[in-house]
């Protein structure tokens, strides 16, 4: 790992698979505590990192802590190793109770939702949701929430929640030195998805919300979960507008695609206009980047529908579908 501000370090895991993204992994050192942010997958990389990290550095894993900003499998896989070395597990307590039940809810609910049918949905189960990559942590997890405090050396890094990606994420901002810890909530050069799993969630203005809260914040170093750290006010700000920017983009995409069609779509079905393809065509190369699609287009249209510029219902089959 790099120190990249005094006590602070950054490594990234490699991805394993195509489904897969390089994971950042921070590190707050100094003396005999540590801290980590998140933990990657549950992958031989994974362990090889860690194993390593704790050798180099000669860590004490009763006095390291590891917090989990979310439940998603690329910050939790190797939760059961710091369990068994004895580190102490954060997590905020909505997280948590995902955590649970995520997996399922992932691969059915949400896919019926958006309007998966059940062969589409046994593809994102094979190909992108394997149960294999959860281990369970269901006990002695040490609730954080908004406005606690972990102090490490120099650093006194106040839990803050950062809601859209997920309902609970977990971030730590570091007020004196204008540093946040963002897990998903900003990613430079991507939208991150918006979690949203059903009706009425309201998760893109909820969304919105929160990222100007963290304009707010005037930063000097954002340190997201994957991709580069972002250094000055003015590259947060930009990042965080252009997030702003391609999901009202995706918005009036949508819009369009239903202002063109003579009857109702679900999420899924304007995912596949998007991609100019039937979704007989899709299904070969069905996997986790149209899933996500899908994922955001409902929420863009979740915020529609909000905002009075869409009319919705609900089809035969569960699925959420939409109109002008």
């Amino acid at each position: 790992m790099k120190e990249i501000l005094p006590h602070i370090y950054m490594g990234t895991i490699p991805a394993e698979k195509s489904t897969q993204n390089d994971v950042n992994i921070y590190m707050i050192h100094q003396g005999e505590q540590t801290l980590f942010i998140d933990c990657g997958y549950d992958t031989t990389s994974s362990l090889a990192f860690f194993e390593h990290v704790f050798e180099t550095f000669h860590l004490q894993p009763e006095k390291t802590a590891l917090l989990l900003t979310h439940y998603h499998i690329d910050h939790v896989g190797m939760v059961w190793w710091f369990r068994q070395k004895g580190a102490a597990i954060y997590m905020s307590a909505p997280e948590y109770e995902d955590a649970r039940t995520g997996l399922t809810r992932i691969r059915t609910d949400i896919g019926y939702t958006c309007g998966f049918h059940d062969a589409e949905i046994s593809i994102i189960g094979q190909r992108v949701f394997d149960p294999r990559d959860y281990r369970p942590f269901f006990h002695d997890v040490k609730v954080l929430s908004p406005g606690d405090v972990l102090a490490i050396g120099p650093y006194r890094l106040q839990a803050m929640a950062l809601p859209g990606h997920t309902p609970g994420q977990l971030g730590l901002y570091e007020a004196a030195h204008g540093i946040l810890f963002c897990g998903d909530h900003i990613i430079r050069r991507l939208a991150p998805v918006i979690l949203t799993e059903t009706r009425d969630q309201h998760f893109l203005h909820i969304y919105e919300d929160a990222l100007q809260q963290v304009a707010d914040l005037h930063l000097h170093w954002l340190f997201p979960a994957h991709n580069d750290a972002i250094c000055g006010e003015a590259d947060i700000r930009k990042a965080i507008e252009d997030i702003r920017i391609s999901y009202r983009h995706l918005c009036g995409t949508a819009q369009l695609v239903l202002k063109a069609s003579r009857h109702p779509l679900t999420a899924y079905e304007i995912t596949c206009k998007i991609y100019h393809r039937t979704r007989t065509e899709l299904r070969p190369v069905l996997g986790l980047r149209q899933y996500l699609m899908a994922q955001k287009v409902l929420t863009c249209l979740e915020a529609l529908y909000d905002e009075g510029k869409l009319h919705r219902d609900t089809d035969r089959h569960g699925a959420l579908i939409y109109w002008q």
